[in-house]
């Protein structure tokens, strides 16, 4: 039962993955929560994280610690590379999309991507309780938990007006089309990395990511 349970969801993401590739949407923003964007830099990684992913959950550890460490010739990673992060919330993760819808919500209400990354914090560090710790809840109820109890970790989210989000569904639109977009381009896991817009195996380790990206940002690397 389990197998067949588990065929049905891999063909049901494959018609879902395969409507998105069909039907790409404009955006009416360029998709994504940019981490860094230096005025010159000599790199791009664009991430497609699911917030309710174990292995993200496990890779956001190094890559973090890569982009907040790391320096070539005394210049900041940060200051050589441009990283977007995109949320691909994977169907087979049930409750996926609520986080991913908040997200966009959180992002658009404070006009700029810190307080979303401080929010994805959150979420990984409390994935088991939108994961198996809501099996049993209907979607109200995970809606209402997940305002509840981010609201009151995260000073610059309303409880109110999580749940009036989640009402009306303002942001509902932009999670879709980033899920769609994500397949256009050939993401079908997470997390997906792809380094100058070619995927490249994600790293699993911080001296991982230096030796991927050191190439691409010495000084003898050209800049755009």
């Amino acid at each position: 039962i389990d197998i067949i349970k588990k065929m049905k969801t891999a063909i049901a993401f494959a018609v879902i993955v395969a409507l998105a590739i069909c039907v790409p949407p404009i955006p009416s923003h360029p998709d994504g929560f940019v981490f860094s964007s230096p005025e010159t830099k000599k790199a791009r990684i664009d991430i497609y994280e699911d917030l309710l992913c174990i292995d993200c959950k496990h890779f956001e550890g190094p890559f973090k610690n890569f982009l907040n460490s790391h320096e070539v010739d005394g210049v900041a990673i940060t200051d050589l590379v441009e990283v977007v992060v995109h949320i691909f919330p994977l169907p087979y993760h049930h409750h996926a999309f609520f986080p991913a819808q908040l997200g966009a919500f959180i992002a658009d209400q404070n006009n700029n991507h810190t307080e979303f990354f401080e929010y994805s914090d959150w979420i990984f560090d409390h994935q088991d309780e939108f994961n198996s710790g809501s099996v049993e809840l209907t979607q109200p109820q995970v809606q209402a938990k997940l305002c509840a109890e981010a609201s009151a970790d995260l000073a610059f989210l309303d409880e109110s007006a999580c749940l009036q989000e989640f009402s009306n569904n303002d942001h509902n639109n932009d999670a879709r089309i980033s899920f769609k977009l994500a397949a256009y381009y050939g993401v079908n896991g997470t997390p997906t990395t792809f380094l100058n817009g070619v995927e490249v195996d994600a790293p699993l380790t911080t001296q991982g990511w230096v030796n991927l990206v050191k190439p691409y940002v010495t000084s003898e690397a050209t800049a755009f």
